[in-house]
């Protein structure tokens, strides 16, 4: 290079500064990639998740709680027609909030989770149903019997898979989360190498 010619020097800079530009490109571009593929994960799946899941088990604790107070707490030991209701009002959001959630599963593992739940689900109004049933025929030992014996391990196992399920989200977020922080980090060190890059070889075609 010694013997190139200003002219030579000049466009063999601009040469070496246009290549590391178009690199800069091509790396940005991957790493916007990778951030909207992380940000589609949290926007589509997990804030979703967490917010429709935790939506299900509010409904899922309300009913459960209702009919602790039914059998156990009421002093009037009938069953209302603003009972019904209530019951019509839980199932109403947990079948709602369970139909959006099934469009934000996105992954057999969380499918699997959610299956698991909707036999939960299933397998509790068949047993609430016969409590209820016993409820109103005046049968409260039989009644508490179901309660304590076959409802509330349905519960206990429909409530540890919504558990479940909103951790899976959170983990989706903090993963998601996690990739989004690790591809900017990248960018900014890919900027600036490229930049330090761009420096020298502008400074050593300069100087020979």
């Amino acid at each position: 290079m010694k013997n190139w010619t200003l002219r030579q020097r000049i466009l063999a800079s601009f040469a070496v500064i246009i290549a590391i530009m178009l690199l800069m490109v091509v790396v940005s571009y991957s790493r916007l990639l990778q951030i909207e593929t992380s940000q589609e994960a949290v926007r589509d799946d997990a804030v979703p998740g967490v917010y429709l899941s935790s939506m299900i088990r509010s409904a899922w604790v309300d009913s459960y709680l209702e009919t602790i107070d039914i059998i156990g707490l009421r002093e009037d030991k009938t069953f209302t027609d603003s009972d019904r209701a209530h019951y019509k009002a839980f199932e109403g959001r947990i079948e709602q909030q369970m139909a959006a959630y099934e469009k934000t599963v996105h992954d057999q593992a969380d499918r699997m989770e959610f299956d698991n739940f909707k036999a939960a689900h299933t397998n509790y109004n068949k047993v609430l149903d016969q409590v209820l049933e016993r409820f109103e025929a005046h049968d409260i030992p039989g009644a508490s019997v179901l309660l304590e014996e076959q409802l509330t391990p349905i519960w206990v196992e429909g409530r540890m898979k919504l558990n479940d399920i909103i951790l899976d989200n959170k983990n989706v977020a903090d993963r998601a989360t996690a990739a989004i922080d690790a591809s900017v980090l990248s960018a900014k060190i890919s900027m600036a190498v490229s930049l330090l890059i761009a420096i020298i070889a502008a400074a050593s075609a300069g100087c020979c």
